[in-house]
């Protein structure tokens, strides 16, 4: 039996400071280059009578055509409207629309593999007439990233965010998927995998996970316990994604609690964001060795009218005991997970609802030494999603997103003897509200985000008392342009913003053995302001010079606060520090990137000091 005690609150330096290189060179498949971004007036011209009855049948919109250097008509490619949670797909045509989006300023991405990705910016007018817009492709074999929409509420150009960041998405995303988001991103610079077994892994972020790496799936926390132990899986299947977006570095000004190392982004658009012109869909399969077994995915889309939309989709994943050296195979290692998803959207002018229910079932094994215990987990995880974009013609404000969510999560530790040693019940609620701001050449975010959250163990074995979370916090984040230039795209920004967290852990032991085990009901609170400053400074049109200080806190947990028992599945005996104090950090960055036709460098030197560090010691 090992023993492990979280000691007093200490100093130390994360990750340890100093320098990292990342370069990234010519890989295969697409990469976004940053092309030329231009602003496209509006205009009510159409090219042909067909797409005029078209636009006049949904209402203003968004029209456009994509072609190649040659002029070519170029099909499925993805055109995001980035900071609205909007997409959609060109047709054989190589056409697009896209409707109900409230007047201002937007920047669309267009994304396919095999291309240099663009950038172009619109401008929706106010008096409802509609904006053309012509993008041609050129072809580059590189790899494919897009405009971030992790790093900054507003959505931005990579070149110009000024923390590290990675993005996977078509088929690099395939060629890297794994049975876990850590796995599927270990390959990438600056991060690994906390590896037990096939799917108990978690991300590491320049040498951070667990409770210090918040994993996301759409935008919304994925209401697991998976940074609470190494032998708990993320609830989140990789194969699900669309593309994964990742900060490297302190995030706690966008998501505030958790986000010391780092966060990762899972965007699966489950719920529908667009209006597709006719029933589509699409099917995947992978299989595996090291890891003998494969995944299978499908989904379908499905317009109803012309403000309607109806999606689902499936998956399962199973895996055979894993292959190590000599030809042998590591015991139970095997297991299976199975999600699936439904969502409906109603998107009109002005505004959009979109709802959905996601269910993942899973089962798995633990690695084992010699004459330890065999333990299997069983377990589930259901969630309600609701997601929408409101226009309100106010010039200070133009949009407002609201996210919401209600998650249901649970699982079982089975012993060898079958016996189920200690159960776990997660429920999690979350509502996000952000605001985009507009004042002059100012731009941003306000928001007000709440995290609710019911952690109940179960069983003799049950090593925390059930506890109570709750999280409120209000962010403010801008983007001032530092040149008078008439096309803010290339020019110097200044990005800053402030964020005030009140965070709470109240204990509710259930009878007189657990207050004896745990102590009375108690209640921790810790406040915290946060902030973040960054420059991002053009270079050339496809170089840039980024800069950036945050400041970042992380609240102790129910397990490091309160623990008094052995954890079966995790092999050691956790006993905590009911006084710890809430882990504050500072973090300075560097960077230069570049990007061309055929090539993407960048190169990161940061230093992260994190007080109060929470470290485990036998």
């Amino acid at each position: 039996m090992t023993s492990e005690k979280f000691p007093a609150a200490a100093r130390v330096v994360a990750a340890r400071p100093g320098f990292q290189f990342n370069v990234c060179s010519v890989l295969v498949l697409a990469m976004l280059t940053p092309a030329q971004s231009f602003a496209v007036t509006h205009t009510a011209t159409i090219h042909s009578a067909a797409e005029t009855a078209r636009v006049a049948a949904y209402g203003p919109a968004v029209v456009g055509t994509v072609t190649d250097s040659a002029g070519a008509p170029l099909g499925s490619v993805e055109v995001v409207v980035t900071g609205v949670n909007r997409s959609t797909i060109t047709d054989d045509a190589g056409k697009f629309v896209i409707r109900a989006l409230p007047a201002g300023t937007y920047h669309l991405s267009v994304l396919r593999i095999g291309y240099s990705g663009q950038h172009v910016v619109v401008v929706v007018p106010a008096d409802g007439s509609d904006v053309v817009v012509n993008v041609v492709m050129k072809r580059a074999t590189i790899r494919l990233s897009s405009v971030n929409v992790t790093a900054t509420p507003t959505g931005t150009d990579p070149l110009n965010i000024t923390q590290a960041t990675v993005q996977l998405a078509g088929k690099d995303l395939q060629r890297s998927l794994g049975a876990s988001v850590g796995q599927t991103l270990s390959g990438e610079p600056g991060m690994a995998t906390r590896f037990n077994g096939p799917v108990a892994n978690a991300p590491v972020i320049r040498g951070l996970t667990g409770e210090r790496v918040l994993v996301l799936q759409d935008g919304d926390r994925a209401g697991d316990l998976s940074s609470a132990a190494v032998d708990h899986l993320n609830a989140v299947d990789p194969s699900q994604a669309e593309r994964l977006e990742v900060i490297r570095g302190p995030a706690s000004l966008l998501y505030g609690n958790n986000a010391l190392g780092g966060v990762v982004n899972v965007i699966t658009n489950d719920i529908p964001n667009t209006l597709p012109a006719r029933l589509t869909g699409f099917a995947f399969g992978q299989g595996e060795t090291v890891t003998p077994g494969g995944v299978g995915n499908f989904g379908l889309s499905l317009p109803l009218g012309q403000s309607g939309v109806v999606s689902a989709r499936g998956g399962y994943r199973k895996f055979n005991d894993m292959k190590v050296g000599g030809g042998a195979t590591q015991p139970n290692t095997h297991g299976y997970t199975a999600n699936g998803t439904i969502g409906a959207a109603l998107i009109r002018d002005n505004f959009s609802l979109g709802v959905g229910m996601r269910d993942m079932e899973f089962e798995y094994g633990i690695p084992f030494a010699p004459d330890a215990e065999q333990i299997r987990i069983d377990g589930s995880r259901r969630q309600a999603v609701l997601k929408s974009t409101i226009g309100t013609k106010n010039a200070f404000l133009p949009t407002v997103r609201v996210d919401g969510t209600a998650q249901w999560y649970k699982h079982s530790e089975i012993e060898d003897t079958g016996e189920i040693g200690t159960q776990f019940a997660l429920n999690t609620q979350t509502l996000n509200v952000t605001a985009r701001t507009k004042t002059g050449r100012v731009s941003g975010a306000l928001g007000v985000q709440g995290y609710l959250r019911q952690y109940s163990p179960v069983g003799d074995e049950a090593f925390t008392p059930a506890a109570n979370n709750r999280n409120f916090a209000l962010f403010l984040y801008e983007e001032l342009p530092l040149t008078r230039r008439d096309n803010t795209e290339h020019a110097a920004q200044l990005q800053f913003g402030a964020r005030l967290d009140h965070f709470s852990v109240q204990t509710r032991p259930d009878d007189a053995d657990e207050v004896e085990r745990f102590g009375n009901p108690r209640t921790r609170n810790f406040n915290n302001i946060s902030g973040s400053l960054g420059l991002s400074v053009p270079i050339t049109v496809a170089t840039s010079f980024t800069a950036n200080v945050s400041r970042g806190f992380r609240a102790p947990t129910v397990e490091e606060l309160f623990a008094n028992g052995y954890h079966v599945a995790a092999g050691t005996f956790d006993v905590g520090n009911p006084d710890l104090k809430a882990e504050q950090s500072t973090g300075f960055e560097v960077g230069l990137r570049a990007q061309s036709g055929r090539t993407f460098g960048q190169i990161n030197t940061y230093y992260n000091i994190i007080d109060n560090y929470v470290l485990p010691r036998a």
